[in-house]
């Protein structure tokens, strides 16, 4: 019933729209003038009365606190400041299941449609503390594990996990390599049909990872020359 009131009310829009001005294909597909309004960038929070929202300020970032009972700011969680630079740009986040953590990156590098690398910083919202997830290189689909101590992601075609309060890092699979082996991640095909490209999951209590493991070994080859510079770069990738 729902679903034909708001034809009906589309319907009735539409009509309404038309008797007093021609309707257009640009007033449907280029001015969306009948597109519903929509939210977005807004994450709620445990307790149900609030959200928080990435901000920007005159002069920095901040994720900030709301209330959805007045819409008012009622904190602000993590300004870009407090990484210790003015240059530090907030690009997303997540918050640790209890809200205590909260994973912030910057630098984001796209791969294919969905994929993307970039550098993660873990923030304690307890402690103020703020340090860099691993200075190993970027990392992708950086996960906190249920529990908040540990953070899983994926780097040359392998997971490795950081323990949070002491940093050390443990890569779990050893045999990923560039166009073979995918370990947490998915292959091209994967991305661009099913727009799937995260391939691993902690489990409920933090202590196990599932993963898949794609094997390339017997997939051809794609070369696509890349543009954007003076000269094109030869690309070569897994196409199946």
């Amino acid at each position: 019933m729902k679903y034909h009131i708001l034809i009906v009310l589309t319907i009735a829009q539409v009509v309404s729209f038309s008797q007093k001005k021609q309707l257009t294909l640009e007033d449907i597909w280029e001015n969306n003038t009948f597109s519903a309004e929509s939210v977005w960038g807004v994450n709620s929070m445990n307790d149900g009365l609030h959200y928080t929202s990435l901000e920007s300020l005159e002069k920095e970032q901040a994720i900030v606190k709301y209330a959805y009972k007045t819409g008012l700011a009622v904190d602000t969680i993590f300004q870009s400041k407090n990484s210790g630079t003015d240059t530090f740009n907030i690009e997303g986040y997540q918050f640790s299941k209890d809200e205590k953590k909260l994973l912030v990156y910057t630098e984001v590098e796209a791969i294919y449609r969905h994929s993307t690398r970039e550098t993660y910083y873990i923030y304690n919202i307890t402690d103020k503390t703020f340090k860099k997830l691993s200075n190993g290189g970027k990392q992708r689909y950086a996960t906190i594990s249920p529990n908040g101590e540990k953070v899983a992601f994926v780097r040359d075609n392998n997971i490795t996990i950081v323990d949070i309060s002491s940093g050390a890092e443990t890569t779990i699979t050893n045999d990923g390599k560039w166009n073979k082996i995918i370990n947490g991640a998915t292959d091209w095909v994967y991305e661009e049909e099913f727009a799937f490209d995260k391939a691993f999951f902690w489990s409920p209590d933090g202590s196990k990872i599932a993963y898949y493991r794609f094997d390339e070994g017997n997939v051809k080859e794609f070369s696509m020359d890349k543009y954007g510079t003076l000269y094109p770069s030869q690309y070569r990738f897994k196409y199946p």
